[in-house]
């Protein structure tokens, strides 16, 4: 009987070598079928084993954007990860450029969300409903995350399971690649994939084309921490766009206590910020599915940094509505842009084209601050603000154009000017087609 109870363990002891013997095999294999899932996986590996590292992460992101070889805007924010995986906590900040101020803040862990707009006063709680498309997650998931983390992904895949995997939608890309790099004396993992972007007008071809980003993501070997992350926008027979994020001053230390300071919104310094949730949403988040020049938006009021007012309808001929933020660095871009026309002329281009531009705040009353934006890209005479306008004329990103005729019809709509060259054919199209003059 003890013969044949060995030779019983004898025997389950093969087996479960033969299991795991397999097992490896089947790992080994599937890497060599699929090298990308393999080194998607190490990707993915490394940024669990840092976040089990550390319960605190805290770093600030630079954030920057050229095009043609010129910079065309940098943006600043500061973040805080809290690694508690039963309850993990973002914190985000938008920073101006000096990084002396912070403009917009949240926090999200799996509970709320929470956003504090300092320049517009105004104080947003959403609750986590476990629904995909809840007011926690499209607002969290669909704009302040992805803008704040852009590709760095890294650093919130440990989260996925206790915050949803909507965390992932934007932020996660096409891991196809690794090697190993040492940059000024350091050793690094350099992973490089491809992301699907969105679809832009080609004026050589006249056509739609679809871009994609090809991602470099630098991973220091020996601490596990994303460095720094450089994506290249292609096609690029027609322009070149790179973008560079890079992480600097990380620390580890615990910030519970600046957390609890910061969202505490029973602190005198918010005594005059208005509070709002989802039955009751802010007017400068306020949004509308229309895409028609209605009557609503037509005499919608629009404000001057002089004091007075006007409205669409007020206005004859051809009208650009130039939909912006003070905290879009995109947007400021743009209208340095069409400063720098307007310094080197002496008009904005568009306008020596028969169109009037209308540079509309939509999210801000806070004239000081609109103004010094003016005066800053030399814009201040198509600057406007009018809080609230997103709940008559759908505005689907920060930045956002429509070009409306004199017979007030909605001509054109884009998220991206580019040259102009679209934006005047659309006109030149509609003229000849509607014989306006």
């Amino acid at each position: 009987m003890k013969k044949t109870g060995k030779k019983r363990q004898r025997i389950i002891k093969l087996l479960l070598l033969i299991v795991i013997v397999m097992a490896g095999l089947s790992i080994t294999l599937s890497s060599m079928i699929n090298p990308q899932k393999a080194q998607r996986k190490n990707y993915e590996a490394f940024a669990a084993k840092f976040a089990s590292a550390h319960e605190w992460v805290s770093f600030e992101i630079a954030h920057e954007h050229h095009k043609d070889g010129a910079e065309l805007w940098k943006r600043y924010s500061r973040v805080i990860l809290h690694y508690d995986m039963n309850n993990p906590g973002i914190l985000g900040e938008y920073l101006s450029e000096d990084g002396k101020r912070v403009r917009e803040s949240f926090w999200m862990d799996k509970d709320k969300f929470v956003e504090i707009d300092h320049d517009n006063q105004e104080i947003v709680q959403y609750i986590n409903k476990n629904t995909f498309w809840d007011d926690y997650h499209s607002y969290g998931f669909t704009e302040f995350i992805p803008n704040t983390f852009f590709y760095l992904g890294y650093y919130l895949y440990p989260m996925r399971k206790k915050l949803g995997r909507g965390l992932m939608t934007f932020l996660v890309t096409n891991v196809k690649g690794q090697e190993c790099v040492v940059v000024k004396g350091k050793p690094y993992i350099s992973y490089h994939g491809t992301s699907h972007t969105m679809y832009s007008y080609d004026p050589k071809s006249d056509k739609r084309v679809s871009n994609y980003d090809k991602v470099f993501w630098f991973v220091n070997e020996k601490t596990q921490a994303l460095d720094s992350v450089f994506s290249l926008r292609y096609p690029l027979g027609y322009e070149n766009r790179k973008e560079f994020v890079s992480i600097r001053n990380m620390s580890f230390s615990n910030r519970q206590h600046y957390i609890d300071s910061a969202f505490n919104l029973d602190s005198p310094q918010y005594k005059n910020y208005s509070i709002h949730d989802s039955k009751n949403p802010p007017l400068s988040r306020s949004y509308s599915s229309n895409k028609n020049a209605t009557d609503d938006l037509l005499n919608y009021t629009i404000e001057k940094l002089d004091g007075g007012k006007t409205s669409i309808a007020e206005n004859g001929g051809w009208i650009l509505l130039n939909f912006w933020s003070v905290n879009c660095a995109p947007c400021v871009a743009h209208l340095k842009e069409m400063g720098q026309e307007k310094e080197s002329t002496g008009n904005y281009y568009l306008e020596t084209k028969g169109v009037k531009v209308f540079a509309i705040n939509h999210r801000s009353d806070n004239v000081e601050l609109i103004r010094s934006i003016a005066e800053r890209t030399n814009t201040t005479s198509i600057i406007y603000f009018a809080k609230g306008m997103g709940g008559v004329i759908s505005i689907p990103s920060l930045g956002y154009y429509y070009l409306i005729s004199p017979d007030r019809q909605i001509v054109y709509e884009t998220s991206d000017l580019g040259d102009y060259s679209e934006l005047l054919e659309a006109k030149a199209n509609y003229e000849m087609q509607h014989q306006i003059k």
